[in-house]
């Protein structure tokens, strides 16, 4: 009889099993919207429900292209922009970026701040990308409402034939 202990293997898999399942647990409960993509071809392996939201989706798209399963991302820059963070490694982060998206069978454009990060293995090689995502277009809208309010009020001053102006308490003008 041949035998091999084999309980600390045991013990770390089971270890390391724990520690996955906490991290999925974390990143599924995230208000950010969060997405796996893996390999070069960019499949999706994971999303959490706010990703999927933010998709306009549900769960079945998980195990297609990123490609495949967001069609309407074809003309944008981020499917390029993914290929070249796994080719490269180098991460990419964006502020106030334009995303067009079918949400509730409706193409919509939305904004976000987000970045693309890549993923290593224990040989240090790109094998994946992690989405982190937050949904900004409110705040857009917002600062485009009150810029356009604010062109209208200079207008308005301007094509007055008055002399218009404005003081604090103080008197400053």
């Amino acid at each position: 009889v041949v035998a091999t202990e084999v309980t600390d293997k045991v013990l770390s898999e089971k270890k390391l099993w724990e520690s996955e399942l906490r991290f999925k647990e974390l990143v599924e409960s995230s208000d950010y919207s969060t997405a796996i993509y893996k390999g070069e071809d960019l499949i999706i392996e994971f999303a959490n429900d706010q990703m999927i939201k933010t998709w306009g989706k549900d769960k079945t798209v998980i195990g297609k292209t990123l490609q495949n399963a967001l069609p309407e991302l074809q003309g944008q820059p981020f499917i390029d922009i993914l290929k070249n963070v796994y080719r490269t490694g180098i991460p990419y982060f964006s502020k106030e970026d334009r995303v067009d998206l079918i949400v509730d069978g409706v193409l919509q454009t939305f904004y976000y701040n987000f970045s693309y990060k890549p993923m290593r293995d224990v040989d240090g090689k790109v094998y994946a990308i992690i989405n982190v995502a937050v949904n900004v277009t409110e705040l857009i809208n917002a600062r485009k409402i009150a810029e356009s309010a604010e062109d209208e009020y200079r207008n308005f001053a301007n094509a007055m034939p008055h002399m218009v102006w404005s003081a604090g308490p103080t008197g400053k003008l």
